[in-house]
């Protein structure tokens, strides 16, 4: 609202004019940072952190394990019966596969892990001082659980089916030699 004096032709006050505007559409500044934040770092889809994000967080990561020399393990889920889901589901059933499996992922997950959506069939598990026996364990943890959850689609109860591959970086590997790893180890599965 913004008010306005109301003069006569000798300039005295004479009243007063009230504007009335609606800003409720309007949003600040602040609201359409934090709405691009989003939009970068959040999968349109599930809720969970996009590869982006991942990547962003997954560098710091990487730079703590070479001036500790104390591993992070990675874990990569792959949802493989996704053609199977989409042709007797559809695609929304899909995506309700796949929020099912993050909830999964979050509810097994501890504060410190570092997890997300990485592509359109694989979530990506980041887990800081690591050794291999233990990532084998949670590895095999997140596959289990997330193959004994179901959704339901009109009256059809849908599983999911996870190939599952973890790895510990190698002391010599960069940042760049890390997500090429990752990726061969996607083609793999």
């Amino acid at each position: 609202m913004r008010v306005l004096p109301l003069e006569d032709w000798q300039g005295n006050l004479v009243g007063a004019i009230e504007i009335f505007t609606d800003e409720s559409n309007k949003t600040s500044g602040s609201d359409k940072l934090r709405e691009l934040a989003k939009l970068a770092f959040v999968d349109e889809e599930t809720g969970f952190s996009n590869q982006n994000y991942i990547k962003m967080k997954l560098n710091a990561l990487h730079h703590e394990m070479q001036n500790t020399h104390i591993p992070y393990g990675v874990v990569l889920l792959k949802i493989t019966n996704y053609k199977q889901i989409v042709t007797l589901y559809g695609q929304n059933a899909f995506i309700r596969a796949m929020k099912m499996a993050g909830k999964t992922i979050a509810s097994l997950s501890k504060p410190d892990f570092l997890f997300g959506r990485w592509d359109e069939l694989v979530f990506a598990v980041f887990i800081p001082n690591m050794r291999e026996n233990l990532l084998n364990i949670h590895r095999g943890k997140f596959k289990n659980v997330i193959e004994k959850s179901a959704i339901i689609e009109n009256g059809s109860t849908i599983e999911v089916n996870i190939n599952a591959i973890s790895f510990l970086p190698q002391p010599t590997d960069d940042l760049s030699t890390m997500l090429n790893r990752i990726k061969e180890n996607i083609v793999r599965m």
